[in-house]
């Protein structure tokens, strides 16, 4: 499955969108799309450059999905921008 031009990910809570993220997603699939190079804009200025990224995919490690991280170091420790889901972190 291809996708169009741009696209825009919105997560809410509560009913109220709390972040939105721009990627181009010309030449993507229904995976690929959610890619740091594809990235156009997010509300974190520094995303769009941060270097040595430990995830920026829909399938993250310790079964998180929709992971943004640089670092692991213990649930508490972790570093990064986004998990909608914690695997084994609350």
């Amino acid at each position: 499955m291809r996708c169009g031009k741009g696209l825009i990910a919105v997560l809410y809570k509560g009913g109220n969108e709390v972040v939105s993220f721009k990627f181009n997603a010309v030449d993507t699939n229904k995976v690929d799309w959610f890619s740091q190079a594809n990235l156009i804009s997010s509300p974190w200025s520094d995303l769009t450059t941060a270097a040595n990224l430990l995830y920026f995919d829909m399938i993250g490690g310790w079964s998180r999905f929709f992971e943004i991280s640089k670092s692991y170091g213990g649930c508490h420790g972790d570093v990064g921008w986004l998990v909608t889901t914690g695997g084994n972190c609350p």
